[in-house]
């Protein structure tokens, strides 16, 4: 089984890339020229509580690019999706989706 680290390298010789975590919305820029792997996590739903028993909320979407070369030339616009809020007596709220766009994407990589 591979881990985040397997997954992103710049192959060809090159330094691989570092594990990236962005926990806020932001334009990135790759900090070097290579080839990355994009994992887009969803933000999680709320809980409901019903006659005092709490109950969890749902878990986010996810979606994943396995290899898009880049350079530091591009950027990517990224979108981090809000929590959802839990609910006293009703069901939780959904959490918001959370997005990535930019060079070399064809489309919006979307985790609901």
């Amino acid at each position: 089984m591979s881990n985040l680290t397997d997954l992103i390298s710049a192959g060809g010789g090159s330094p691989s890339f570092p594990t990236i975590f962005l926990h806020k919305s932001q334009t990135w820029v790759p900090p070097q020229d290579g080839n990355i792997c994009i994992h887009v996590i969803g933000a999680g739903g709320g809980g409901a509580g019903y006659s005092g028993t709490p109950r969890s909320g749902a878990a986010g979407g996810y979606s994943k690019k396995n290899t898009l070369a880049v350079t530091t030339s591009g950027s990517f616009t990224v979108v981090i999706g809000a929590h959802g809020n839990g609910a006293a007596g009703n069901n939780g709220f959904a959490g918001g989706a959370s997005t990535v766009a930019g060079t070399g994407l064809s489309a919006t990589l979307t985790a609901n």
